[in-house]
């Protein structure tokens, strides 16, 4: 018998998905931070996220990263606390998805994902990319993507893998 995939679990009853609002940035930062420091522990080493992580590190800097991208937040339905999100380009890019360790497992991701792919489908976008970490591959494969390739990328002089993946949305447009 197969073990279940964590990464299909139903979203908490306590979850809810909205869109990022500029007064999230503090705690869209703690969860981008956290999820590498702490979640990703398991596939990279501590000098690994130490690099990863380092690369973003103040609010301002996250709030020009999120600008001219749809970005959704998972939010504690009590205290309207950050515990995830994810982003999606005009492109089709997927830049950022990340979850709170907290919660990791427990279909966050999903929920976020549910309402990214449907909003590429209604914006015409012929398919969709990210650069996904090892924790992430996983999760979008589960999803139909493929990987592109692996690609070792430099941060902070340390060496970390990760895989560009895409997911062809069936939809002819313009671009593609």
């Amino acid at each position: 018998m197969r073990a279940k995939d964590p990464t299909l679990a139903p979203c908490p009853p306590d979850i809810r998905i909205r869109p990022y609002e500029p007064r999230d940035t503090p705690k869209v930062l703690e969860v981008f931070q956290t999820a590498i420091t702490q979640g990703a522990a398991r596939c990279y080493d501590a000098a690994q996220r130490e690099a990863w992580a380092a690369g973003l590190v103040e609010v301002e800097a996250m709030a020009t990263r999120l600008t001219g991208l749809e970005v959704w937040v998972a939010v504690r339905a009590e205290s309207d606390q950050v515990v995830g999100f994810m982003t999606l380009a005009p492109s089709g890019h997927i830049d950022f998805a990340y979850v709170a360790p907290t919660v990791m497992g427990q279909g966050v991701a999903q929920a976020l994902y549910e309402v990214v792919e449907p909003r590429a489908r209604a914006a015409a976008l012929a398919r969709l990319i990210t650069e996904a970490s090892h924790l992430a591959r996983r999760f979008f494969a589960c999803r139909g993507w493929q990987v592109d390739r692996a690609a070792r990328v430099q941060r902070a002089g340390v060496t970390l893998e990760n895989f560009a993946m895409s997911k062809p949305l069936g939809i002819k447009n313009s671009a593609g």
